[in-house]
C-alpha cells in the first residue's frame, strides 16, 4: 500500500523541540510518510516558503525575528492557501482562537502533545484547507455562474434587501449594480407605484399583490423553492412606463447564518409576444378554416395516431374529446361505395403518389361530399412515415354543381327543341358561336359550322328600312344591350341563300365561362308582317267605302231640308225628319 508523502516546513528555533517533532513524525511512516524541512526564524521560513512547494507549515510562535500572532498573520497573509499549525509553549485557548481566526488551521501546545495527535492535527489541517480551498472554489465558480448568467439573477436578505444583482438583471430597467442594491425590490427596479406613499416599497395599497414580493416573502417563510412564475409588473425606466413579461423563479439560501434567496429573472417579453402573434394566428387559421370548411390533418405512420383540426372534427361530425382518431376511424365514417376507393388512393399514395381526391362521407346518414389532398414524408430507405393534408367540405360546390348541371340540361332541352332561333355572339367583332336548330333552319344553313363565325351584318341586307347601314345600326344594337343588359327591336335579316325576311331580335347579356356575351332570340315575322299589311289594306277599303257612305248621306239630309224649307214658305209644314245624329252629321 502506498504512503502518502507530505512535505512540511518545520519552524523553530528550539533545536530539542525540532527533534521531537521529527522523532513523533517519523514513527507514522507506515501510514505517512512526511518529509520535513527545517527553518529557525520566520526569515528563513519564508525564503523557504518561496522557493519550495509544502504541504503544511508548522509554526512555532516565538521566533528570534518574530513573536506571537505577528508571525501567524504574516504566513497566512502571503501564503492563505498554505495549513499552518501553531505550535507554542503556552496553553492560551484565547490565543489560540485568535491564531485561527488569522487563518491558522490549528494550535498545538509543546509538551502537552503526542505522536498520534501530532499526525492527526496534520492530517485534519490538510483536509480541512483542502475543502476550504475547494469551497473557496465552488464559491468563485457560483460567483462566475451568478455574474455571467444569461438571466437576471439577485440575492435577496432576509428583509427582502436585494444585497446582489448580476448584469442581467440589471439591463432589465437599464441601471448599474450599485444602483440597485442595498433597496427593496420596489425600489431596485423603479416600480411605478413607489409614489403611493412616501415609506416607498412596500407600503402602497398594490404591494400586497405584487408577484414579485410575494415569491420573495413566500420562499423566505416556507423555505420552498417556486418556479416558473410570470408576471408583468410595471416600472418607470427614465421617463417612459414599461411592462416587461418577467418569468421568476427563486430558491431558498442560508448565506453566514441568515436566510435568503436567490431569485432568477428572465425577460420573456419577446417569448411572449411571440406567443400572441402565435395564438391570433392560429385563431386566424381556425377563423379561416371555419370559413371556408377546410381542415387539416396529421397522420403518424408509425404509431397509426391521427390529429385532425378542431374544423375538420365539425366537418366530419366527431366529438374533439372522444377516443383517440386512427385511419380505421376515418374510414368508418367514409361512404362505403367510395372506401374501396379511398384506400386505393390512399396506398398508391404510400407508394409516392399524388393524393388528391373527392369522396362521400356519411354523417348520421346524410351524405356531404369532401375534397382531400395530402403528401406523404418518406426516410431516406423510403419507409412512409407520417402524412400531412387538407379536408375540405364540398357539399355546397357539389349541389350547386347539380343544380348547373340540371339547369344547363334543361337549357340544353330547351335550346335544342325552341321553335325560336337562339344563338350566341361573342366580342370584340361579335361573331356568332353557337346557334340551336331552329337557328339553322332561319337562315337555311346546313349544319352549325356554316353559321358559326358570321356576324349580324352578314345575315343582313346592306341597308335597313329607315336606310341605315345594316353594319353600323347592329352595333348600335349590341352597344345598348351590353350597357342596359337587354334590348329588344326589330331587324330585316336575310337568309345565306340571300332571301331576306322581318324579324323581331332580343338580345341579352350572359355571363359564359367568366366572358360578357350575348344571347339572341330570333323570330321570324314575315307572316305576321303580312297579316299586317293585308290589314292595312281592308283598314283602306273600309275608310274609303265610310267617306262614300256619309257623302251620300250628307246629301240627302241636304235635300230633305231644302224640301222643308219650301214647303214652309208655302206655308206648309214639313214633310221630312231626322235624328239628332242625322243633324250632327249635317253640322259637321
Amino acid at each position: 500500500m502506498d504512503t502518502e508523502k507530505i512535505s512540511i516546513l518545520l519552524v523553530d528555533d528550539d533545536p530539542g523541540d525540532c527533534r521531537l517533532a521529527k522523532l513523533a513524525l517519523a514513527k507514522s511512516s507506515q501510514t505517512m510518510n512526511f518529509a520535513i524541512e527545517t527553518a529557525g526564524s520566520l526569515g528563513q521560513a519564508l525564503e523557504h516558503l518561496k522557493k519550495d512547494s509544502f504541504d503544511l507549515v508548522l509554526l512555532d510562535l516565538a521566533l528570534p525575528d518574530s513573536r506571537g500572532l505577528k508571525t501567524v498573520d504574516e504566513v497566512c497573509q502571503l501564503y492563505p492557501h498554505m495549513p499552518v499549525v501553531v505550535l507554542t509553549g503556552l496553553a492560551d485557548e484565547d490565543l489560540a482562537v485568535k491564531a485561527i481566526k488569522m487563518g491558522a488551521s490549528d494550535y498545538l501546545v509543546k509538551g502537552e502533545y503526542f505522536q498520534s495527535l501530532l499526525v492527526r492535527t496534520i492530517r485534519y489541517s490538510l483536509e480541512r484547507k483542502r475543502t476550504e480551498q475547494k469551497l473557496k472554489q465552488q464559491e468563485k465558480n457560483l460567483q462566475a455562474i451568478f455574474n455571467v448568467a444569461p438571466v437576471g439573477m439577485l440575492l435577496v436578505d432576509e428583509n427582502t434587501v436585494v444585497t446582489k444583482i448580476n448584469d442581467a438583471g440589471t439591463k432589465v430597467v437599464g441601471k448599474s449594480s450599485s444602483e440597485m442594491t442595498n433597496l427593496q425590490p420596489g425600489e431596485s427596479f423603479c416600480c411605478v407605484h413607489l409614489a403611493d406613499d412616501p415609506r416607498g416599497c412596500g407600503y402602497s395599497p398594490h404591494c400586497p399583490s405584487c408577484p414579485i414580493r410575494n415569491i420573495f416573502e413566500q420562499v423566505l417563510t416556507s423555505g420552498q423553492a417556486v418556479h416558473g412564475v410570470e408576471c408583468q409588473p410595471t416600472f418607470r425606466v427614465g421617463q417612459r412606463t414599461v411592462r416587461p413579461w418577467l418569468e421568476l423563479s427563486a430558491e431558498p439560501l442560508t448565506v453566514e447564518g441568515k436566510k435568503c434567496v436567490v431569485v432568477a429573472i428572465s425577460n420573456i417579453t419577446d417569448r411572449k409576444r411571440a406567443e400572441q402573434a402565435l395564438n391570433m394566428s392560429e385563431a386566424n387559421l381556425r377563423r379561416a378554416q371555419e370559413i371556408a370548411h377546410i381542415g387539416s390533418w396529421y397522420l403518424d405512420l408509425v404509431k397509426n395516431k391521427l390529429n385532425w383540426s378542431s374544423e375538420l372534427y365539425r366537418i366530419f361530425g366527431v366529438n374533439p374529446d372522444g377516443p383517440p382518431l386512427s385511419y380505421e376511424k376515418f374510414l368508418q365514417i367514409v361512404h362505403p361505395d367510395d372506401r374501396k376507393h379511398v384506400e386505393m388512393a390512399w396506398n398508391a399514395a404510400l407508394a409516392g403518389q399524388p393524393y388528391d381526391m373527392e369522396h362521400r362521407i356519411l354523417i348520421d346518414g346524410q351524405i356531404r361530399w369532401i375534397r382531400e389532398k395530402a403528401e406523404v414524408e418518406f426516410t431516406e430507405k423510403g419507409k412512409a412515415i407520417y402524412g400531412t393534408g387538407v379536408a375540405q367540405d364540398i357539399t355546397d360546390r357539389k349541389i350547386a354543381e347539380k343544380a348547373l348541371e340540371d339547369s344547363e340540361h334543361r337549357y340544353k332541352t330547351l335550346y335544342g327543341s325552341s321553335r325560336d332561333a337562339i344563338m350566341t355572339l361573342a366580342p370584340p367583332i361579335w361573331t356568332f358561336t353557337a346557334g340551336n336548330p331552329a337557328t339553322l333552319a332561319l337562315f337555311a344553313c346546313k349544319d352549325e359550322q356554316e353559321f358559326i363565325f358570321r356576324t349580324p351584318q352578314d345575315l343582313s341586307p346592306q341597308y335597313q328600312p329607315d336606310g341605315q347601314l345594316s353594319s353600323v345600326k347592329s352595333k348600335q344594337m349590341i352597344k345598348t344591350a351590353m350597357s342596359k343588359g337587354s334590348h329588344f327591336f326589330e331587324w330585316q335579316h336575310m337568309k345565306i341563300t340571300g332571301q331576306e325576311f322581318p324579324a323581331t331580335v332580343s338580345l341579352t347579356r350572359v355571363e359564359i365561362k367568366n366572358q360578357l356575351m350575348l344571347q339572341a332570340t330570333v323570330r321570324d315575322i314575315t307572316q305576321r308582317k303580312q297579316a299586317e299589311e293585308s290589314l292595312q289594306k281592308k283598314m283602306e277599303e273600309l275608310e274609303r267605302f265610310n267617306r262614300m257612305a256619309v257623302g251620300r248621306e250628307l246629301r240627302m239630309i241636304q235635300l230633305k231640308k231644302e224640301i222643308n224649307n219650301l214647303l214652309s214658305e208655302l206655308g206648309r209644314e214639313g214633310k221630312y225628319r231626322w235624328m239628332a245624329t242625322e243633324a250632327k252629321t249635317l253640322d259637321r
